[in-house]
C-alpha cells in the first residue's frame, strides 16, 4: 500500500504539474488577449469534455469489480474504451463542425477555429488518458501509470510548444 501510494501520488503530481510548467511559458509566448482566448478555450475544452466522455471513466470502477472472471473484466474494460473511444470522436467532430461557431461566439471572430478545433482534441485525448490511468489503477499498475504520467507531461508541454511556433 506504501509503495503504491508513493507511485500514485508522485503520478498525480507529474499530471498537475503541466498546468504549472505551462504557465511561464504561455504567459511569455501570448499577450494578454491571447491568454485570455486561450483560457475560454481550456474552459471549452472542459465543458465538453464532461459531456462527451459520457461518464465511463466513472463507471469502469463501478462495473469492473461485479465481474470476478478477467475474461468478464477485460470485456467491460474493452466495452467502456469503445464507448469513450466514441465520445472522443464525437468531440473531435464537434470541433470539426462547430469550432468556427464557437470562435465567432466567444472572441467575435472566426480567427481562433483551428485553435478551438485543437482545444477539443485535446480535451478529447485527456479524457481517454484519463480512462487508461483508471484502468491502471485498477490493475494496480502503479510504475506503468506513472511512466504514462510522465510522458503525458512531457507531451503536453512539447504539444504546447509547437502549437505556440505555428
Amino acid at each position: 500500500v506504501g509503495t503504491h501510494m508513493i507511485v500514485y501520488g508522485f503520478g498525480s503530481v507529474a499530471q498537475s504539474a503541466v498546468g504549472l510548467l505551462l504557465l511561464p511559458i504561455l504567459t511569455a509566448s501570448l499577450t494578454s488577449e491571447n491568454f485570455g482566448v486561450y483560457s475560454l478555450l481550456v474552459m471549452v475544452s472542459a465543458a465538453a469534455s464532461a459531456v462527451f466522455y459520457l461518464g465511463i471513466t466513472s463507471a469502469l470502477s463501478r462495473s469492473y469489480f461485479d465481474y470476478s472472471e478477467p475474461d468478464d473484466r477485460r470485456a467491460v474494460f474493452t466495452t467502456a474504451f469503445m464507448l469513450i473511444s466514441f465520445g472522443c470522436l464525437l468531440q473531435i467532430l464537434f470541433g470539426v463542425f462547430f469550432g468556427k461557431y464557437i470562435s465567432q461566439f466567444l472572441t467575435q471572430t472566426e480567427q481562433y477555429t483551428d485553435a478551438v478545433f485543437w482545444a477539443l482534441v485535446s480535451g478529447a485525448f485527456t479524457f481517454v488518458n484519463a480512462y487508461i490511468f483508471s484502468y491502471l489503477r485498477l490493475l494496480r499498475k502503479s510504475m506503468a501509470s506513472v511512466v504514462l504520467s510522465l510522458l503525458n507531461l512531457v507531451g503536453s508541454i512539447s504539444l504546447a510548444i509547437g502549437l505556440l511556433r505555428l
